[in-house]
């Protein structure tokens, strides 16, 4: 085989052949010899590791340290039996003076007898009887022939008195399981323990006299993968080349791809040549994937063979090889030699194996290395759902850079599916108009409108998103996967409008569109519509069952999902702890899938969760990580709806109300209603905190118009609804205004029992607080029971809040609400006294001669002044004071 041609030149000074590992400079290896010493009790230990392990030096270092009676034989290449047995005699000469120049005899005796190694084996052992020496026997991978081995194996069976050590770069041609039967031998150090640990190298080049640059060193260590002999190349070209790391690196793969190629490629047959090169380009060999394709199908035995030989194979598992790194990366090189036919030959078998074998992110980044543009686009477009679900975003991006096509709709239409899912996404706008300025009819317009809905929906922008979905779907014919993605971004877009009704028929025409692969996306858009009911723990199970699946079937994306139900589940409990980590764990799971818009949804859990619980810090890594991603683009309105609340319940915690007050107001109004009318009543309850009244009774007024027009159509809609109530009713009552207070607090309480864990929570410390603004004696010390009974539930950032909240003493809050009436004109107080008979205004109208109009009129401005919702609230304050007796 022709030597591996390198473009890197020659370094003066470099050496160009590979030395040994301890010809540079040692290191000591403790254990390793302790090792040998217990495995030398035995009649035979036997090392096997290719070539550059050190076997050598580590065995030359363990026998100075012994101290004991050693010979050290090498066997000729080539392995005859008189050449060896010459070797043997002359390596006893410190042990048996006479046995190089008696071997002549020997031999001759030998040649005559029809056994000649059982004669040898017998002359040896004879004059190793009674001694005890230690016999290192290197190089027995080069024993050829059959007498060579025989007569090795003879030696040791008849020196009974001597230890043997044996050193091979592949499994020795010994009967090692007979002897592994009798317990005589042992295989005390493996490939693993021979390799060089980082900081075994580092020692080397010290231990060589060598002072590198830390940048120096760490590339000499990055090198060396290991390897002693790699080390002590790294080692010499660096100290020869003054730190320069591109020279360093050129120089010992220059030399390492040399001896690969001189002494181990060329001992291979063509076929196994072959089969390393195109085997090469993948990372892990895993003989099940590679037996799919008939190119591999003997992937198992020549691996096998390879090991045996001790051709830079490691066997990780009963399925799993690899090569090592240096030696694959030299089967690379020799890949790039081919022609140009045979190359990319040898890419697409390895690109159809991977498919076949559902490792498309891989097979993408093959075909992306080969420039196979057109297997590259069909793949991309075909599987980029099970990619992403993989979680390898990275090779989808890699194949969009290298299809570079400006003008195809095609292309832009898949940019636009890609990117909407990762940072990039505020390019998917500009993309699908591209799309239709080239008036595409195709399934690339309809892939940039999906695209595009989905970045609408990743924004809050539902309705927006839902306008694109109908007019697209209203189309009688769509491509059932089109159609599936189009149906699934529907039921999540309605569920958030609070439209189940639809979302459901949604759900129903995309069941039977799912592919084995979709199933659990069925599953999760059932998840999503199942908390618009109010059965929690059915909907927990339901969470919990597809996240086990999600796990088994190793669908990353999915199993995140599920656990971003299972954490809003968990918050609508007031399970602060619990829903953190579950957050957490999705968050980073978007994250190393690089689905950065499923990340902002993950994180907002978190965020809110533990400004709740008072776990400030946990708060601000998850809005650290928010602002991240909104500074690519992602997530604003996640930001808008989290970090506000999140950011005042710390500010307010400290006492700041007024911060806190400013922190809502500057972002009052947000994409969705239901979000809007829970952030007016946040505003209005940090206005009253903050003596703000003004800003906190247009804020109360506001909001309790959009809770009158709103009609809950969810779970969550109507818990936020719920925490509205309450917002208000504590704004109220810090206001003084105890009647509105007192009615919005029995509001709550005929549904008391239906309240989730926060919101039954926030209701007692209203109702207590109701009490002690209202004089009663036990409304303080109830208060403070509330209070402890909330931080004592997980939520201490909330309770501090409400430590802090001042009320309105009830003389001031007597004081002024008489006021208020004494300020109404005669004629309203004397319709206040009939209403207060239970008239209608028809019937004050026809006592006073008047019109119901009128009547309404007068009516309305005494509630105005009062700030009463209700005639009976307006009743109930007038009467309070003494105004109907």
């Amino acid at each position: 085989m022709a030597r591996a041609g390198m473009a890197l030149r020659r370094l003066a000074g470099v050496p160009t052949t590979a030395p040994a590992p301890g010809a540079f400079g040692t290191i000591a290896r403790p254990r390793l010899y302790e090792r040998l010493d217990n495995a030398l009790t035995m009649h035979v230990a036997c090392v096997v590791a290719p070539a550059g392990y050190g076997k050598t030096t580590l065995v030359r270092q363990y026998v100075e340290r012994a101290r004991r009676p050693s010979a050290a034989v090498a066997v000729p290449t080539g392995g005859g039996l008189f050449p060896f047995a010459g070797a043997v005699a002359q390596g006893l000469r410190e042990i048996v003076p006479h046995a190089a120049d008696d071997f002549g005899g020997a031999a001759e005796s030998a040649r005559r007898a029809p056994h000649p190694e059982a004669v040898l084996a017998d002359w040896f052992a004879h004059l190793l009887a009674g001694q005890a020496p230690l016999l290192v026997i290197d190089d027995v991978d080069h024993l050829r022939d059959g007498s060579g081995a025989a007569f090795l194996c003879e030696l040791i069976e008849r020196a009974t008195d001597a230890r043997f050590l044996i050193l091979s770069r592949s499994t020795p041609p010994l009967p090692l399981t007979r002897w592994l039967a009798y317990g005589e031998i042992d295989f005390p150090i493996d490939l693993a323990e021979l390799r060089f640990r980082d900081e075994e190298v580092r020692a080397y080049v010290h231990g060589s006299g060598l002072v590198l640059p830390a940048q120096t060193l760490e590339r000499v260590v990055q090198l060396a993968g290991g390897w002693p002999m790699a080390a002590a190349l790294a080692a010499r070209a660096a100290a020869r080349t003054g730190g320069d790391l591109r020279q360093i690196e050129g120089a010992t793969r220059e030399i390492l791809f040399d001896f690969f190629a001189d002494e181990i490629f060329a001992s291979l047959r063509p076929e196994v040549r072959r089969f390393v090169v195109d085997t090469s380009i993948f990372e892990v060999l895993d003989i099940p994937l590679l037996e799919v394709h008939v190119r591999y199908a003997q992937a198992r035995a020549i691996l096998e063979q390879l090991l045996h030989d001790g051709i830079f194979v490691f066997r990780e598992s009963n399925d799993v090889y690899r090569y090592q790194s240096l030696f694959r990366a030299f089967a690379r090189h020799e890949l790039q030699r081919r022609p140009a036919a045979e190359r990319r030959e040898a890419y697409l078998a390895a690109a159809e194996t991977l498919v076949a074998g559902e490792r498309d992110a891989e097979a993408l980044m093959l075909l992306t290395e080969a420039g196979e543009r057109a297997r590259l686009q069909h793949l991309a477009g075909e599987r980029f759902r099970e990619i992403f679900r993989a979680g390898r975003a990275d090779a989808l991006l890699g194949a969009l850079d290298a299809l570079d096509e400006p003008n195809d709709p095609e292309v832009l239409a898949l940019r636009a599916l890609v990117l909407v899912r990762t940072e990039r996404a505020s390019e998917v706008p500009e993309l699908a108009r591209r799309v239709e300025a080239n008036r595409e009819k195709g399934i690339a317009r309809l892939q940039a409108r999906l695209a595009l809905a989905t970045y609408l929906s990743h924004e809050m922008r539902y309705a927006e998103a839902m306008e694109v979905v109908r007019t697209e779907t209203a189309a009688s014919l769509l491509p059932r996967a089109i159609a599936f993605d189009f149906y699934a971004l529907a039921v999540d877009a309605l569920t958030e409008l609070g439209e189940s009704g639809e979302a459901q028929r949604y759900l129903q025409q995309m069941s039977p569109l799912a592919t084995p692969a979709q199933r659990y996306r069925v599953a999760y858009a059932n998840l999503v519509l199942s908390f618009s009911r109010s059965d929690l723990s059915l909907v927990e199970r339901f969470a919990e069952e597809l996240l086990a699946e999600a796990e088994a079937e190793r669908d990353l994306q999915t199993a995140a999902r599920a656990r971003i139900g299972l954490a809003r589940i968990a918050m609508q409990r007031g399970e602060s702890a619990e829903t953190q980590r579950l957050s957490r764990e999705a968050a980073d799971a978007f994250r190393r899938a690089g689905d950065a818009h499923s990340e902002t949804f993950a994180l907002m859990p978190l965020v809110h969760a533990a400004s709740e619980a008072g776990q400030f810090e946990h708060m601000r890594e998850g809005i650290a990580r928010l602002e991240a991603l909104g500074a690519l683009g992602i997530g604003r309105w996640a930001y808008d709806v989290c970090v506000p609340p999140a950011q005042a319940i710390e500010r307010a915690a400290q006492g700041d109300l007024s911060s806190a007050f400013e922190t809502l107001n500057a972002r009052p109004t947000l994409p969705a209603r239901n979000y809007t009318t829970l952030r007016l009543a946040e505003i209005a309850f940090y206005a009253a905190g903050a003596a703000r009244r003004e800003e906190a009774e247009a804020r109360v007024a506001e909001c309790l118009e959009r809770l009158r027009e709103a009609t809950p159509s969810s779970v969550e809609v109507s818990q936020r609804m719920v925490l509205a109530l309450v917002y208000l009713a504590h704004a109220n009552l810090v206001l003084g205004r105890l009647e509105r207070a007192h009615s919005l607090l029995e509001q709550l309480g005929r549904a008391k029992g239906a309240l989730e864990r926060k919101a039954h929570l926030l209701f007692d410390v209203a109702w207590a607080t109701y009490l002690q603004a209202s004089g009663h004696g036990a409304g303080e010390e109830r208060r403070a029971v509330a209070l402890e009974r909330m931080a004592q539930a997980g939520f201490q950032g909330l309770a501090a809040v409400f430590q802090h909240l001042g009320v309105l003493p009830v003389e001031a809050a007597e004081e002024s609400a008489g006021g208020v009436l004494g300020s109404l004109t005669k004629t309203e107080l004397a319709l206040l006294v009939m209403a207060a008979e239970g008239l209608a205004s028809k019937q004050i109208a026809e006592r006073l001669g008047r019109s119901p109009q009128t009547v309404d009129k007068h009516l309305s401005n005494a509630l105005r002044k009062l700030n009463c919702r209700s005639r009976a609230e307006a009743v109930a304050l007038a009467r309070r004071h003494g105004f109907l007796d």
